[in-house]
């Protein structure tokens, strides 16, 4: 988180610009380490603690996601643009593009206003149990074809369309065996991943159903959900720094 923060305070394209950074805590976190974060990060930086006594209990599983999109439903209560980043995220300075060229992207007639900036290297299928393509009617088929991009990255713009998106997303992260049906794993096996057309024997619980909604609510058009304007050089995710 040191180094997210460090990072984000000497990105340029934010100067000036009114914005909040918003940071959960899933885990209990001493005071005193939650003040070393906050000497570290903006002065915008805010602590939350995730309140899992109003949810079900399997919420609390922490692996199976589910309390991502409770809480990206709540930000985009209130504030009109979210933008979901892990700690993993470096911001780099880059003058021929910055955020404000992914908020242009997401903001286009054709948008779903939602856009997510990472691609994972494979398509939906592998890592998916065809259980979550029965729950929301998905054309198994399609699948093989589109791309599967990461969790880790999206942002936000509040719109009717976004709305609708959330609520499925919220009811999915609810509702038991649809985020995460029977025998959901996310060890996939490496010898098939690759491959579009084979199962890996896993599942990506919220990365897999965000795929399944936008996907299907695009009419299996990636670029109305997802960033394809080329590589994106303003940000990096840098796991281990």
């Amino acid at each position: 988180m040191r180094a997210f923060c460090n990072r984000l305070k000497k990105y340029r394209a934010l100067e000036g610009v009114p914005y909040r950074l918003e940071i959960y805590r899933m885990v209990d976190v001493s005071e005193s380490r939650t003040e070393l974060m906050r000497r570290h990060c903006p002065k915008q930086v805010e602590f939350r603690t995730f309140d899992f006594d109003e949810y079900p209990a399997y919420v609390r599983m922490l692996f199976q996601y589910r309390w991502k999109h409770l809480i990206i439903a709540q930000m985009l209560m209130e504030s009109p643009l979210v933008f979901w980043v892990d700690s993993s995220v470096r911001f780099h300075n880059d003058p021929k593009q910055s955020i404000w060229t992914v908020i242009d992207f997401a903001k286009r007639p054709e948008s779903l206003n939602v856009v997510q900036l990472c691609d994972t290297g494979h398509k939906i299928f592998p890592v998916t149990m065809k259980e979550m393509f029965m729950r929301f009617s998905y054309p198994e088929e399609q699948t093989k074809k589109l791309n599967m991009c990461a969790g880790g990255v999206i942002l936000w713009i509040r719109s009717p369309k976004t709305i609708n998106i959330l609520k499925e997303m919220v009811v999915c992260s609810l509702e038991k065996e649809c985020m995460a049906p029977k025998g959901a794993r996310l060890h996939c096996d490496s010898t098939v991943i690759k491959m579009g057309n084979k199962f890996a024997g896993c599942h990506r619980f919220d990365q897999s159903a965000l795929s399944v909604v936008l996907s299907k609510e695009a009419n299996f058009d990636l670029s109305r959900y997802a960033y394809t304007e080329g590589e994106l050089t303003f940000l990096k995710v840098e796991r281990g720094t």
